[in-house]
């Protein structure tokens, strides 16, 4: 794995091209240099009641947020070519991937990771970043 990384994990309002919220963290030799985090605009009947269910986020949340076209921007622009780690990167790609070709985004070249043991500093740092958003 790469000296640096960004730590990425997604919410959805239902499916994978619905993303929520977006949480990163820039990691350089194991180290926390910056986060992102943002609310992403989807309109309230995405919502799915089981997904609700689990991360708490509801239309009323998102609904002054960006749109995914700004977010995917400004997601880019913040791992600024590093590469992604997530838990489980097929899901987390797939929200990039899905998304961007719901708003018809061209798809950006993102190579990611999988990593269950080498994001577990980042993933508490992940948490907490989460905890104050919510």
């Amino acid at each position: 794995m790469a000296d640096s990384w960004v730590v990425i994990d997604f919410e959805t309002a239902s499916g994978r091209g619905t993303p929520c919220q977006v949480a990163a963290l820039r990691m350089q030799d194991g180290i926390e240099l910056d986060a992102f985090s943002t609310y992403v605009f989807q309109p309230p009947d995405s919502f799915d009641g089981f997904n609700v269910s689990l991360h708490g986020i509801t239309p009323d949340m998102v609904s002054a947020a960006p749109p995914w076209p700004c977010v995917a921007e400004g997601l880019l622009e913040f791992a600024n070519g590093a590469p992604f780690v997530a838990h489980y990167a097929p899901f987390d790609v797939g929200v990039i991937r899905d998304a961007c070709d719901i708003c018809e985004l061209a798809r950006a070249a993102v190579h990611a990771e999988q990593s269950h043991g080498s994001a577990k500093t980042s993933y508490s740092s992940l948490i907490r970043l989460y905890s104050h958003l919510l």
